[in-house]
């Protein structure tokens, strides 16, 4: 038989955008699916949208939770999840029909333990062109450290359940969450397929907490999420500690300029992020994760920052990220 897979939907005042998502998820040529949805205390009519498409659909569940953030919905999908893979997908985005039929095929085909497809932004069209290439644990680690094409995002990796045993995401932070579980999944792994079939549609959502202000405990939470995977790396990848540092600082980087546009005040925050940066600037040039420009941008935001907040009010393209 074929092997189930399990779809995790965590909601949050997506309704908008949340008929798309189910409609794209229930008619995959990929019959033998469990979808799960966690409305995360919506405000909104979500928890009523996906309620008629449990209706529907024998295979759709829906539990219903009082707020409590990102983190903690998808610890209830995973405490709901059946399936032989798993997939997470982001409820205001939408995924190509064959998605999950590729991902299965391609999994079983290679023997992985992870397969991953690309994206396209919106309502641009996909094309069948695409490239894969197999990488052991430790190049995956390599690349995932990196963090260009191999990200810690959920939505495009299609895991074997069996490495996600005792397994939960960090309540504590609401921005990265998912690169961190990432990373600890990606521990287990004995090989990934990477492929670039761009399969899955993102929505850049203006209501998503990426896009809202700054502030230390949401997108800033993303320096808890670096503490730990820059730790795990010293003790577990020592060689790639350089990269982790690098990663680490950079991110703190792009924290520091959001937190700047969006005139957040210097405190113990933006200090504890611009020390990080000044400690690191050695591995980010050696890393050559950055341009001249970016990494002259970089000293500036570690060492100016009230000159660094005049610049990024500018919303100047050369310094988005």
């Amino acid at each position: 038989m074929n092997p189930l897979v399990s779809i995790l939907v965590p909601v949050y005042n997506t309704e908008r955008y949340l008929a798309r998502c189910l409609d794209t998820i229930v008619n995959q040529t990929y019959r033998n699916l469990q979808v799960v949805v966690v409305d995360d205390g919506s405000r909104d009519g979500s928890l009523a949208v996906a309620r008629r498409c449990a209706g529907q659909y024998s295979f759709v569940e829906v539990v219903h939770q009082d707020n409590a953030g990102v983190a903690t919905a998808r610890n209830n999908l995973l405490a709901h999840m059946r399936g032989d893979y798993v997939i997470f997908i982001d409820s205001d985005d939408w995924i190509e029909l064959n998605m999950v039929e590729f991902l299965v095929g391609k999994l079983d085909e290679s023997g992985a333990d992870v397969v991953t497809c690309g994206m396209v932004v919106g309502e641009k069209e996909v094309t069948a062109d695409y490239t894969e290439t197999l990488w052991d644990r430790r190049e995956t680690v390599r690349r995932f450290l990196f963090h260009n094409e191999l990200s810690g995002s959920l939505w495009n990796k299609l895991v074997k359940t069996s490495l996600l045993h005792n397994l939960r995401f960090d309540p504590r932070v609401s921005y990265g969450e998912d690169a961190l579980f990432t990373w600890q999944y990606l521990q287990r792994i004995g090989s990934l397929l990477f492929t670039t079939r761009r399969l899955y549609h993102y929505r850049s959502n203006p209501e998503s907490i990426s896009r809202q202000a700054w502030t230390p405990s949401k997108q800033g939470s993303g320096h808890i999420v670096w503490t730990a995977i820059t730790t795990d790396t010293a003790t577990l990848w020592p060689q790639y500690l350089h990269i982790a540092q690098a990663r680490f600082a950079i991110e703190d980087m792009w924290g520091i300029y959001h937190a700047a546009q969006a005139d957040y005040k210097r405190d113990e925050h933006i200090r504890t992020r611009q020390q990080n940066i000044r400690a690191h600037l050695a591995e980010i040039r050696r890393s050559r994760l950055l341009d001249l420009p970016h990494f002259l941008f970089a000293i500036l935001l570690a060492y100016a920052y009230p000159l660094a907040k005049l610049i990024a009010k500018t919303k100047n393209k050369i310094w988005r990220k």
